[in-house]
């Protein structure tokens, strides 16, 4: 991912590894909203994940078609983070 930019959030690491997508959060105390938007701000993925299951995320991104996208992740809190990614 290029220019991972936010408040500060308990991720991690985010990588793509084929065609997935991990996230992994060091201390998953808290609900988040995970949203992959494409090259025309549509939104083409998005899910609300409780927070025991943050600490490991994998999300699919085989159905996608080459492109650039933009991950958001945010909770209730306040907490944002947003960076790029390429398929």
């Amino acid at each position: 991912l290029d220019g991972l930019v936010g408040s500060e959030m308990c991720i991690s690491d985010i990588s793509i590894s084929g065609d997935q997508l991990t996230l992994e959060c060091t201390s998953p105390d808290y609900d988040v909203n995970i949203t992959i938007v494409n090259a025309n701000g549509q939104p083409v993925w998005q899910c609300d994940i409780a927070a025991p299951e943050t600490s490991f995320v994998s999300i699919p991104l085989d159905s996608l078609p080459q492109g650039s996208y933009t991950i958001e992740i945010s909770n209730d809190y306040g907490g944002y983070l947003q960076g790029t990614f390429q398929l």
